[in-house]
């Protein structure tokens, strides 16, 4: 099995430990061209990204499915350095409150549509994100892991 992943990427560390008979092909994050070249190519079997980049990429491999679910979590979060002015606390904080409340990350799937959960049928890629996440502590509000079958 060759997978391609994104270059620097923690989902291909992932993978590596959870699947011992695969081979990681790492590609430049900010693109999906060469990954489809390798899969069309029959160079590459699978292409694990999050879900809108696997969505870009279909075009480019007719018959291709993304699978549902999810191998690896990766919450979102803020980050700001410790010792940082007030306002800066406190805008990170009113901006997660605001996207939370706001519904954001939730319209932001809706957009996607069938593109957010994949279809069943044969695989090209796996996603590597069931969902949008505000901050980590929305990490558990999220829908069960599927893992790879092979």
């Amino acid at each position: 099995m060759r997978i391609v992943v994104p270059a620097r990427s923690a989902q291909g560390e992932h993978l590596e430990k959870i699947i011992k008979n695969a081979t990681m092909l790492r590609v430049p994050v900010e693109t999906t061209k060469l990954a489809t070249d390798l899969i069309a190519s029959g160079q590459a079997d699978a292409f694990s990204h999050v879900v809108p980049m696997l969505a870009n990429a279909q075009p480019a491999l007719p018959g291709s499915r993304i699978l549902p679910g999810s191998y690896y979590d990766v919450p979102i979060a803020i980050g700001y350095p410790k010792g940082s002015p007030g306002t800066v606390v406190e805008y990170a904080k009113a901006f997660v409150a605001d996207m939370k409340a706001s519904g954001f990350a939730q319209k932001a799937i809706e957009r996607m549509g069938k593109k957010a959960d994949g279809g069943r049928d044969r695989a090209v890629g796996m996603t590597n994100v069931a969902g949008a996440t505000a901050t980590t502590s929305d990490a558990q509000a999220r829908r069960p892991v599927a893992s790879p079958s092979w």
